[in-house]
């Protein structure tokens, strides 16, 4: 542990060791006018010079002890005496919703399908309620004005009667026309007969985005030809140069994973065209989204076989969709994205799932929170993923934190932590954080470094903890799993990653949001990884570099001024 020899008194305790001394002196003072009595005048003139000088010295001394209490209180506050250096691993039950990255109590968050309008984003999800009953997956409504707190306003569109098409509900979307709401969304019958079709196109309308009416007499399924259990996802969007409607349905054509494209003009009248999209290296596209930004237009969908978010890029609506160089929008712990814009700043919406039985070890549910992005495109047309503005600034306070131990390579600087691990793996061992905070640190390092970053879950023994991590030699941003952090023989197994561009002795920009289980880190304001930790939440923490030497510099944990 480190220890530190700080001599320290505040205000108050200075003043009253000053008052002491200054009673001290008059005493001397009063002893030296009786000694010199009849003598001088020069002696009562010394003893109120020495009198005019204390004063001085007293209001010096009060001044820099108020100095040093602010200077104290300043610097993180890693001198609390509050702050919990123990490493004993705690066990946080995942008990209540969450405040940032949403989710109702006792409920999970899938499929967001935002839409935006008056300075509100309405963003409609699937429910996901555990044990599920026949009927799961109802439409839920939760609105935001700028992505940093959540308004719940309850079920939208419920789940059907256990014969209807809609005993299930999927994904879709939101469209206004004339002054009223079109919902159009999948009905997933699973419990259909084999010569029925599993899934269709559905449609309910609404005049507030609250108090939704289905329509009985509109259901769209699969022509001749697709797949009529894989019909799902229908994503609307007007083309303005012709004044059509197009809805975008997920299928499959010919062993392809297609978009079927159907065009209408009053919304309920609907005609199959040529498909729109088709990919033989995926079984499906699902939950697709389409914009124009900067004069260029953005497909992006989410692609069953590697569970991530992908994005294309065109000249026009119709034109040929081109696959980037760099394609992903976050790892395989984000999923199912889709987006909305109020002019100026377009959010991505999309969630990360949790764990079966709430462990580390076990595979994804279906469902869990969600994340939202900033989105954006830089000059090259390239997108680009960050933290929400408004998210950003909502961590303004300084957390209170403190340095269990570091090893003999790794220096406390004045903004941060420098880690010369030119011969060993060096690292600084950072006591828990119970609220929701954001780390930010701006980092250099040089061309002998090669792994470093942050580990999570660093209990007594660093057994079984989580390195979030950049490989230089790679170019990946990692999430990986280490059996014993202090073991050469260690297994190590990488659960998550994302393609950066990091440089040696270029500054790189690093926020990390942590509420709960999930963790959210943002590279440059370009590159976001969503991960799902439990081992994190609660727990201590360490920066680490394996090689060379690597500087977190204007290195803040900051929490909400809310909580």
């Amino acid at each position: 542990m480190i220890q530190r020899m700080i001599l320290t008194f505040s205000v108050t305790e200075c003043i009253g060791i000053s008052w002491l001394l200054f009673l001290q002196v008059n005493r001397v003072i009063g002893l030296n006018k009786r000694a010199n009595r009849g003598r001088c005048f020069c002696s009562l003139q010394i003893s109120f010079e020495m009198r005019y000088i204390f004063i001085l010295m007293l209001l010096g001394i009060v001044g820099m002890a108020a100095s040093c209490d602010d200077e104290n209180n300043s610097e993180n506050i890693k001198e609390d005496p509050d702050v919990d250096l123990s490493t004993q691993r705690r066990f946080p039950q995942e008990v209540g919703g969450y405040e940032y990255f949403f989710r109702p109590q006792n409920t999970w968050v899938g499929d967001p399908m935002p839409f935006y309008e008056n300075g509100t984003y309405h963003v409609f999800y699937l429910q996901d309620e555990r044990p599920a009953s026949d009927q799961f997956h109802p439409w839920h409504l939760v609105e935001t004005n700028d992505a940093s707190s959540y308004d719940y306003k309850g079920v939208a569109i419920p789940c059907g009667e256990t014969d209807e098409q809609d005993i299930a509900i999927g994904t879709g979307s939101v469209i206004k026309k004339d002054g009223i709401y079109y919902a159009f969304y999948t009905g997933h019958k699973w419990n259909h007969a084999p010569d029925q079709p599993r899934e269709a196109v559905m449609m309910a309308t609404s005049t507030d985005l609250q108090n939704w009416n289905k329509n009985q007499d509109f259901m769209l399924f699969a022509d001749p030809g697709y797949d009529q259990n894989e019909f799902r996802d229908p994503y609307l969007i007007k083309d303005e140069s012709s004044g059509e409607y197009i809805m975008l349905v997920s299928t499959r054509l010919n062993n392809k994973a297609t978009l079927a494209k159907y065009v209408s003009t009053d919304l309920i009248n609907w005609e199959l065209e040529l498909p729109f999209y088709s990919d033989d290296s995926v079984f499906m596209i699902e939950c697709v989204d389409i914009f124009e930004m900067r004069g260029k237009w953005y497909f992006i969908y989410s692609n069953i076989n590697d569970r991530k978010v992908h994005y294309l890029t065109s000249e026009s609506l119709f034109g040929q969709w081109e696959k980037p160089q760099d394609d992903l929008l976050d790892g395989s712990a984000y999923y199912a994205a889709k987006s909305a814009s109020d002019g100026q700043e377009r959010l991505l919406f999309g969630w990360c799932p949790t764990r079966i039985n709430d462990e580390d070890s076990n595979d994804y549910n279906w469902g869990g929170s969600l994340v939202v992005h900033n989105l954006a495109a830089d000059e090259t047309g390239a997108l680009k993923t960050a933290m929400p503005a408004a998210l950003d600034t909502e961590f303004s306070q300084m957390a209170a934190w403190g340095v269990i131990e570091q090893t003999e390579g790794t220096l406390e600087t004045e903004n941060g932590f420098e880690l010369d691990a030119s011969e060993k793996r060096q690292t600084a061992w950072l006591s828990r954080i119970l609220k929701p905070h954001k780390i930010e640190t701006n980092v250099t390092f040089d061309e002998d470094a090669q792994n470093f970053g942050f580990v999570f879950g660093a209990t007594t023994g660093l057994e079984s903890v989580y390195a979030l991590h950049i490989d230089v030699n790679e170019k990946l941003l990692k999430l990986a799993y280490l059996s014993d952090w202090n073991s050469d023989n260690t297994s190590y197994e990488v659960i998550n990653a994302l393609p950066v561009d990091v440089t040696p002795n270029t500054e790189l920009n690093i926020k990390i949001l942590i509420e709960g289980s999930v963790c959210v880190t943002y590279l440059d304001g370009k590159k976001a990884f969503t991960n799902r930790i439990y081992k994190m939440t609660q727990n201590p923490w360490m920066l680490f570099s394996d090689t060379g030497n690597v500087v977190f510099d204007d290195f803040e944990v900051k929490v909400s001024d809310l909580n």
